[in-house]
């Protein structure tokens, strides 16, 4: 006789039997994990099934992290086992659609839900019956739930990166529905999609891995470094961790991991310990050491250091430009906030003592080469102002962008930046304006209005300083309480006292 088995989502294999061949019928719902009955003396066999590889789950999660869904396919065991053979992994799931209907744990009163993940498995415990919001989320991120052990799980076939996936997903969904869980681990270690900010972590070698930089920009993994204890900062993911490290004066930031997917925790004592007897009294070298194996962020740059950065150089022609030109070695004399907190203004010295503002990204970790220090401060950034054209005088620098004028009945409007000298404002038909500018390659005429998708203004640039400013001289004649702030870089006007 032949028997033709049906898993989930119809496929059918064949297998050959007699007549006297004994079958284990099972009724009811599927355990999840396959059951195994070789050796034990039972009147009833299983039919042997080949298992279908769980691998298929993983590999969706590895190379499509956006979807919310797994793709399992179980394996069918026929007949019914008995419950003492049944392993404690087992735990079936009925289809409840949307959920009505769930019964969940009675959840014990006053108690938030209880997550436990670890490497070897991951549950959510405490989760009351009428909680369906929380019953959704913990489906969306792949959980399901087991009557016999009242509790939700993922399932346990799964690579412990996929599940950290998973776990990252619910806290963070559970966190924006106001949700938080009870997580209880092991110890020492914790799984990095369970670390938050503000938890303590204790860095060594063989216990962590630094994610540094060299000294052209690649990122490579630092495994020799001296042990540290460092805070959870924010951002973190299942990969990496971002940390922050304290030695003397100074804060390093950078992000850790471990091939485990855990990393060790440390006491509240172990860290006020570090952060009071260790790394205040470090010697400056020790950090030092440290920025050239793990590189700053360009915000986080000190004044003295020489770097390796990317960025624009800071004008009115390039105020519109993406291009990025690379600086080598140069040396940090300022960094001061840009327009937006994504930019940082950088004053960086060159050969031959040339000193130039640059624009680059506040987050982007670059290689510091060597520490030093400067005895120069007080420097000012570049600032750029929007004006009106009225309110700006001809012959100063600006940056416009409008319509080019084009011939009568043109079809198409060509737009345009022009930087350079403002020589002359006509006003067109009241609130219509066409800007002349002297730029470096002749005359631009730029045309701005209601009817052009332009207001009409500019873009004028106070230079930032280079040198250490002095105190000038009061100009003779002026008494007490002038304003002696240029109007065209301030925008302000001056006030004269009455005599």
């Amino acid at each position: 006789m032949v028997l033709v088995l049906e898993e989930p989502g119809g496929t059918r294999t064949r297998w050959a039997a007699s007549e006297s061949t004994p079958v284990l019928m099972w009724t009811g719902e599927l355990p999840e994990t396959p059951l195994d009955f070789t050796g034990l003396d039972l009147e009833a066999a299983p039919v042997s099934v080949p298992r279908q590889s769980p691998a298929a789950e993983d590999t969706i999660v590895e190379a499509s992290a956006f979807l919310n869904e797994h793709v399992m396919v179980g394996t069918v065991q026929l007949g019914k086992a008995p419950a003492a053979l049944v392993p404690e992994t087992v735990a079936p799931v009925p289809s409840l659609g949307d959920g009505v209907g769930m019964q969940g744990p009675a959840a014990v009163l006053g108690e938030m839900p209880i997550l436990e993940h670890t490497a070897e498995g991951s549950n959510v415990r405490n989760v009351g019956r009428d909680e369906a919001s929380l019953h959704g989320l913990l489906k969306e991120s792949g959980f399901k739930f087991s009557r016999r052990q009242e509790l939700w799980y993922l399932n346990s076939t799964w690579k412990p990166g996929t599940r950290d996936t998973k776990v990252m997903n619910l806290i963070s969904a559970a966190a924006k529905a106001g949700v938080s869980f009870d997580i209880q681990d092991p110890g020492p270690s914790r799984r990095m999609a369970l670390l938050k900010e503000g938890d303590r972590i204790r860095l060594s070698p063989g216990k962590a891995v630094i994610h540094g930089v060299d000294g052209f920009g690649m990122h490579e993994a630092v495994s020799e470094f001296p042990e540290m204890v460092a805070e959870v900062r924010e951002g973190r993911s299942t990969h990496r961790t971002p940390v922050q490290v304290s030695i003397g004066e100074r804060a390093h930031r950078f992000d850790i991991s471990h091939e485990s997917g855990a990393l060790e925790l440390a006491s509240p004592e172990e860290a006020e310990r570090w952060n009071v007897e260790i790394g205040a009294v470090l010697p400056p070298g020790v950090s030092a050491d440290l920025d050239r194996k793990t590189g700053r962020r360009v915000q986080d740059l000190v004044p003295g250091q020489r770097v390796s950065v990317s960025g624009k150089e800071i004008t009115l022609a390039d105020l519109k430009s993406y291009q990025r030109q690379r600086y080598d070695g140069v040396k940090v004399l300022a960094v001061e906030r840009g327009p937006v907190e994504q930019l940082r203004y950088v004053l960086l010295e060159r050969e031959q003592s040339r000193r130039v503002w640059v624009e680059a990204t506040a987050t982007e970790t670059v290689p510091v080469h060597e520490a030093g220090t400067i005895r120069e401060t007080g420097f000012s950034a570049p600032r750029f102002r929007i004006q009106h054209v009225n309110d700006v005088r001809q012959g100063e620098k600006v940056s416009a962008t409008g319509i080019r004028p084009n011939g009568t009945g043109a079809r198409m409007r060509e737009i345009i930046t022009a930087s350079g000298t403002l020589t002359a404002v006509e006003d067109r038909n009241g609130g219509e304006y066409e800007l002349t500018i002297e730029t470096r390659r002749g005359p631009v005429q730029v045309r701005q209005g209601e009817d052009y998708g332009y207001r009409p203004e500019v873009t004028t640039m106070t230079p930032g300083t280079t040198a250490v400013p002095t105190v000038a001289a009061k100009p003779l004649g002026l008494g007490p309480g002038l304003d002696t702030l240029d109007p065209l870089l301030t925008g302000t006007t001056i006030q004269h006292p009455s005599l």
